[in-house]
């Protein structure tokens, strides 16, 4: 890769390197979430005698079904993505520690290190191939994957380990393969594109939604195919969608059997099951509460955690005439998606995401929409008159990389535990971690009124795994496991800086081959 021009592969290899970087230096080491580690108890349960519900005649997690076990109620799909890691880390634990509680620890800090740095590399790759796909350039690409990275909700669903980057890479392979799949005709595309939005359906199902913006995009890039028109089009790649679709269902198929298996039934879903196991916590939803929370309420509204998204929204149609099809395809499936997971999720009981970093359930599109604000004022809008995208460019990346920082700093449930008990200066969760960063920096957490009511060092200590490890290890291995990440953060950083220059050095018109 040289100043002038760029290899795309070598790109590629340096963007998954970044990003494995700083989601090792952003990892915690532990789960952050009740349904994580209930989907790893669900991978013990794959290949061994473990139940899937640990503790099930104590905990409140599960449906009773077939002969009367308990079973977790979501779906397969996060559970198998960490089967390897588990599998490996469960033989080495009992060798680190004869004591149960510190092999349990060992085995889910390596679990969460093996896998989830893993997938947010993958995820950073797959983005910069779909805008490579569509015909923007190596460097308008490589901008836009790393704004992803940085200026978007992917850096703080790396540090808390949700389903969300897991769910996101799927999408994101799916509609790059079927880029991939019109440009070269190949079935091997479409293949791919209809198993990884397939697997999607094994981790949540709502991620039809996400199956819907697949097959949106792929029809209006065979709309937009100006040689043959949309019907010839669609005739020629019936074959190939086709394979796509039969391997999509495959997956469908695959998580109702597991539905059927644990329930016996074929067509309910988990969402039915949790309201006759928790009435009490499963509430109606309602679009008239959900919607103004979703786009402008001080509490949930999305754009605060990821205000790059809202410049992606603004510069589809303000840059519309001037995308080639196969980038105005991409486009119009980003609003697309947008508008299918905001309407539907404002309908739906915990929109804002319950217990979460901001409104979790909205991060795809909104990730998707970060991107593509790099990619459209970059490579679509004109270049003699570009200075005033260019600086609200600058001010939007600006404003998400604050914001992206501050949210690896603690553990959300700090936020949601204050905001229950009436704490800081405002509902908004972004506004309440500032001051909770103002005062773990200057040890106001009293002055300030930020204290929790109950025991909250755990909730106030920095969501890094050599912060959370100090408790388990003796000084020595704190220094040495402190130490180490700071070598962690300085390669991530230099990395990731190193690749910046390049690219800000490089051919603007150097395409994508």
């Amino acid at each position: 890769m040289t100043g002038q021009s760029l290899s795309s592969r070598k790109v590629g290899l340096w963007l998954f390197a970044c990003a494995f970087l700083v989601a090792l230096a952003t990892e915690s080491g532990e789960l952050n979430s009740v349904d994580t580690a209930n989907r790893l108890q669900v991978t013990r349960w794959i290949w061994t005698d473990a139940p899937q519900v640990a503790n099930p005649d104590t905990s409140w997690f599960g449906v009773y079904g077939r002969d009367g076990e308990k079973f977790f109620w979501s779906g397969l799909g996060q559970s198998i993505w960490m089967l390897p890691a588990q599998m490996a880390a469960s033989q080495i634990a009992p060798f680190v520690s004869g004591n149960p509680k510190f092999s349990g620890k060992f085995e889910e800090m390596a679990v969460t290190y093996l896998t989830f740095p893993l997938t947010t590399a993958l995820l950073i790759v797959a983005i910069y191939g779909l805008l490579l796909a569509v015909g923007l350039s190596v460097r308008v690409s490589g901008f836009s994957a790393l704004a992803a990275l940085w200026c978007s909700s992917v850096l703080p669903y790396t540090n808390i380990n949700q389903e969300n980057i897991l769910i996101l890479l799927c999408t994101v392979t799916a509609l790059w393969a079927v880029a991939r799949g019109v440009a070269t005709g190949l079935k091997a595309w479409w293949l791919l594109a209809g198993v990884a939005a397939g697997f999607n359906f094994l981790i949540r199902l709502t991620s039809g939604l996400d199956a819907l913006v697949v097959a949106f995009f792929a029809l209006m890039l065979l709309a937009g195919d100006r040689d043959r028109g949309f019907w010839k089009s669609l005739k020629v790649f019936l074959p190939h969608i086709a394979v796509a679709t039969l391997a999509g269902f495959a997956f469908i198929f695959a998580e109702r059997a597991y539905n059927f298996y644990r329930f016996e039934s074929w067509t309910n879903t988990y969402y039915d099951l949790q309201k006759v196991a928790v009435p009490y916590y499963i509430y109606e939803g309602d679009m008239r509460v959900g919607l103004p929370g979703l786009l402008w309420s001080i509490k949930s509204n999305i754009w605060q955690f990821d205000p790059l998204a809202l410049l992606g929204l603004l510069a589809v149609p303000l840059l519309w005439r001037r995308m080639s099809p196969p980038i105005r395809s991409l486009a119009a499936a980003a609003v697309f998606f947008f508008l299918a997971y905001v309407l539907f999720y404002s309908s739906r009981p915990y929109f804002d995401g319950d217990h979460a970093w901001g409104a979790r359930y909205t991060t795809s599109p909104m990730i998707l929409l970060s991107a593509l604000a790099v990619a459209l004022v970059l490579g679509v809008a004109p270049r003699g008159g570009r200075g005033w995208p260019i600086r609200l460019l600058a001010v939007a990346v600006a404003l998400g990389l604050g914001v992206q920082v501050l949210s690896t700093l603690f553990w959300y449930n700090l936020e949601e535990t204050q905001q229950k008990e009436g704490l800081g200066a405002s509902e908004s969760m972004l506004v309440l971690r500032a001051q909770n960063a103002g005062a773990y920096f200057t040890g106001n957490w009293q002055a300030w009124g930020l204290m929790p009511a109950f025991p909250s060092e755990r909730l106030r200590t920095p969501n890094y795994l050599p912060f959370l490890a100090a408790k388990y290890f003796s000084p020595a291995v704190n220094v040495a496991l402190h130490s180490l990440w700071i070598a962690i953060v300085a390669a991530a950083l230099a990395a990731n800086g190193s690749l910046f220059v390049r690219l800000l050095r490089a051919d603007s018109s150097a395409g994508p081959a």
